[in-house]
């Protein structure tokens, strides 16, 4: 008999992208990538950009962070996606797959 790990992606060279803007609160990039580290997945490729807005009031600011994520299942990556989505301070989840090595 043997184990399929229903995380892993059926197209072993596709990378799942999620763009999340969330506040520009100390302790939000940390909830985020926790979404991850309880599901035991390892991001490929971490970005995260502090933007602030034309007026430049600190409570105008967001972070916009994007995560990488190489042979995961599209339940999973629907799964994780909802998670984030419900994370304190997190504004909007976007997420696409892509073949590895295209940006």
């Amino acid at each position: 008999m043997s184990y399929s790990d229903p995380t892993r992606s059926s197209h072993p060279n596709a990378v799942t992208c999620f763009s999340v803007l969330t506040e520009a609160e100390p302790t939000t990039l940390a909830r985020v990538l926790e979404v991850f580290a309880l599901r035991e997945v390892m991001p490929a490729h971490f970005h995260s950009v502090l933007d602030a807005a034309p007026d430049d009031h600190a409570a105008s600011h967001c972070l916009n962070v994007d995560i990488q994520v190489a042979d995961l299942s599209p339940d999973a990556a629907a799964a994780i996606a909802r998670k984030l989505g419900a994370v304190v301070g997190v504004r909007a989840v976007l997420t696409r797959e892509q073949a590895m090595g295209n940006d």
